[in-house]
C-alpha cells in the first residue's frame, strides 16, 4: 500500500508469464519484490485451456502464498477458443473470477456499426447483450465493471463506450460499476478530470497508461505519452477513490532482464503520482 492505494499491473507486464519463460509464481515473486500489492488478472489466458479451472485454482493458492492481491482483473474480450461465442468465454471467465478471488472484472461495451449513430439502439443492444452476464456475475460475487473505449474516427463519428455518459448509462441500468481507461480517454479527447468526476462512485478499477493521442492505443507508461496526468490524480482525489491503483501498460517486448528495471520505475511512477495528488 502506498498514500492509501494498492498499486497493481498487469499480469503479462513484461511477457515473460505469457511465453512460459517463467511460472505464475516466478512472476507474483519478481513483481512483489518490485514492490507491487497485486496484479490485474486476464482470465482470457486461462480460458483457453481445458483445465481452466485448475489453473485459477492454482493461481488463488499462489496469490495467498504470496500474500498478492488478486481481486481485480479483465474478464474476456476476445473469443479464445475458436467455436462458440465470446459471450461464453466471458460467462466461464466469470466462474474463474470466482475461483482466483477476482471481486472486479472489467468488460467492454459491445460496438454497433450498423447503427452507431443511434445511441439509444447501442444502449438497449448492450443491455440485452450485458444481462445474462449480469446474472451470472452477482451469483458467483463478482462485480462487473464496464470500461471506456477509445474512439478512432477522424471523422467526427463516436464510437459507443467512448463516452463517460455512455458507460454511466449502462452500469447505472445494470447495477454494473465502471473502469476508467486513461489511454482511451486520451485517444477519445475526453477530459480526463471531468469524465471520472462524472463517474464517481462507480468507478471501481484503472486501466493506468499512457499514449500520444490519434489512433494508437499504445499503453505507454505514464509520463511517456500526452494524457493528463494531473487531472487524473486530481479527480481520483476529488471523488474519494479507493480502489486499486492499476497500470495496464505495454511493455511485454522487454528482455526478461529488463522486467525488474521496469517495474521499479513504474512503481516509481505511482509514488510519483499519488505524491503529487496529496500535495495538490
Amino acid at each position: 500500500m502506498y498514500g492509501g492505494f494498492r498499486i497493481t499491473c498487469n499480469l503479462n507486464f513484461t511477457g515473460t508469464f505469457r511465453d512460459g519463460r517463467q511460472t505464475l509464481g516466478e512472476t507474483f515473486a519478481r513483481l512483489s519484490g518490485c514492490g507491487f500489492d497485486g496484479v490485474d488478472f486476464d482470465t482470457e489466458w486461462f480460458i483457453g485451456s481445458p483445465d481452466w479451472r485448475e489453473k485459477g485454482a492454482e493461481a488463488a493458492e499462489l496469490a495467498a502464498l504470496h500474500c498478492f492481491d488478486v481481486s481485480f482483473g479483465h474478464l474476456p474480450f476476445h473469443n479464445v477458443r475458436g467455436p462458440g461465442s465470446l459471450k461464453e468465454c466471458i460467462l466461464d471467465g466469470i466462474e474463474l473470477a470466482s475461483i482466483i478471488g477476482m471481486k472486479r472484472g472489467v468488460v467492454h461495451p459491445k460496438h454497433t456499426p450498423e447503427r452507431e449513430d443511434d445511441l439509444d439502439f447501442s444502449f438497449r443492444k448492450n443491455i440485452d447483450w450485458f444481462s445474462p452476464l449480469v446474472e451470472k456475475a452477482e451469483k458467483y460475487g463478482v462485480k462487473l465493471l464496464i470500461e471506456n473505449m477509445p474512439n478512432y474516427y477522424a471523422d467526427g463519428r463516436m464510437r459507443y463506450g467512448a463516452q463517460p455518459e455512455h458507460i454511466i448509462a449502462l452500469a447505472d441500468e445494470l447495477g454494473c460499476g465502471n473502469c476508467w481507461d486513461t489511454g482511451h480517454a486520451n485517444l477519445s479527447e475526453v477530459d480526463q478530470y471531468l469524465g471520472i468526476t462524472a463517474l464517481g462512485d462507480r468507478l471501481m478499477g484503472l486501466h493506468l497508461n499512457d499514449n500520444v493521442g490519434g489512433h494508437i492505443d499504445a499503453h505507454l507508461i505514464p509520463g511517456f505519452g500526452t494524457a493528463d496526468w494531473d487531472g487524473v490524480m486530481r479527480a481520483l482525489c476529488d471523488i474519494g477513490y479507493s480502489g486499486t491503483f492499476n497500470f495496464e501498460c505495454r511493455t511485454r517486448h522487454l528482455p526478461k532482464a529488463s522486467s525488474e528495471f521496469v517495474g521499479y520505475h513504474l512503481m516509481s511512477v505511482a509514488r510519483s503520482l499519488i505524491d503529487r495528488a496529496w500535495k495538490k
